[in-house]
């Protein structure tokens, strides 16, 4: 499987790379100001858009690369990424109540899909200011925080039509190691997004 990962300067991105390594993809590493057609050019299994310092319009490549390759090439978003995802297809990310950077929270998931095989008292990591309480019409939710200040923020959503999803959190970080549920929701996502799937 080939992943073309569009990084915007994040300093977990080697760890994202090297987590989807292990679980047996070939990375191709590029910056969020590489050309669209340098981010394809390998023609990829998946594009994956990591996360990143800024609110989605301010990432680099992420909105032009959903607008020329949505209907093309499957998409993986993690937390920046996954924002930039709800906020082109017109849910605008705000600015939270639940501030966290760097905390293992518990969420609800469904169980299915990314997260098989992961128990439903996994905990991941955050590192977020700003996030969504609600998905465009063409997501459905498969994750949440909910309790406390979590008030249902979206921590997981996938496009009803196309191979498009992502996670607000970051299941590469040591945080979301409990159980190995980072690890094995990065496996679950080459499983899904391999060609011979």
């Amino acid at each position: 499987m080939k992943i073309s990962f569009i990084d915007n300067h994040d300093s977990f991105a080697s760890t994202i790379a090297a987590y989807f390594r292990l679980a047996g993809a070939d990375v191709v590493h590029l910056k969020s100001s590489c050309s669209l057609e340098t981010a394809v050019k390998d023609a990829p299994d998946l594009i994956l858009l990591g996360p990143g310092p800024n609110a989605p319009r301010g990432a680099g490549n992420y909105m032009a690369l959903l607008d020329k390759y949505r209907e093309e090439f499957p998409f993986f978003g993690i937390c920046l990424g996954f924002q930039a995802m709800m906020e082109y297809f017109g849910q605008p990310v705000e600015r939270l109540e639940d501030v966290v950077h760097g905390a293992a929270i518990k969420i609800n998931h469904n169980e299915s899909e990314i997260f098989e095989g992961i128990s439903p008292d996994a905990e991941f990591a955050r590192y977020n200011s700003l996030g969504v309480y609600k998905v465009p019409d063409c997501f459905e939710i498969t994750a949440t925080q909910d309790g406390k200040k979590g008030n249902g923020i979206v921590m997981a959503a996938r496009h009803k039509i196309f191979p498009i999803e992502g996670v607000q959190f970051h299941p590469e970080s040591i945080l979301s190691s409990y159980e190995d549920a980072g690890m094995r929701l990065v496996r679950n996502v080459v499983r899904i997004y391999s060609p011979q799937s």
